[in-house]
């Protein structure tokens, strides 16, 4: 999150909330560190608590998204290989939809952020 105020500058808050994102994922930062960095380029400790905190419930509903989406995927293939009779084996969506329920649970329930 070094670029965080250039981002905010250039692209303003939506920009901002992805930054966020990608620095509780992919850099492993704490929340309390994303906090810091908001607050070192300017934001409130309150204000910068509450974009975060808001920042991770969106994050969380897309993920708990994936995981109905994932089920339904996958809950689809396996009926439709039993509804064929298994002449038609379809494992793309069965595939797709377990890949897509561990993600979904990984990101939205087991990271701790």
């Amino acid at each position: 999150m070094a670029n965080i105020t250039n981002i905010q500058q250039d692209y303003g808050y939506q920009n901002l909330a992805l930054a966020v994102i990608k620095g509780l994922t992919e850099e492993n930062m704490s929340r309390g560190q994303v906090i810091n960095e908001l607050v070192e380029i300017g934001y409130y400790p309150d204000d910068a608590t509450a974009f975060v905190d808001n920042v991770i419930e969106g994050y969380k509903d897309v993920f708990r998204n994936n995981i109905w989406t994932g089920l339904a995927w996958a809950g689809g293939g396996v009926l439709l290989t039993v509804l064929t009779g298994g002449v038609f084996i379809f494992y793309g969506a069965v595939i797709w939809g377990v890949w897509q329920m561990i993600r979904g649970s990984y990101n939205g329930y087991l990271k701790d952020f």
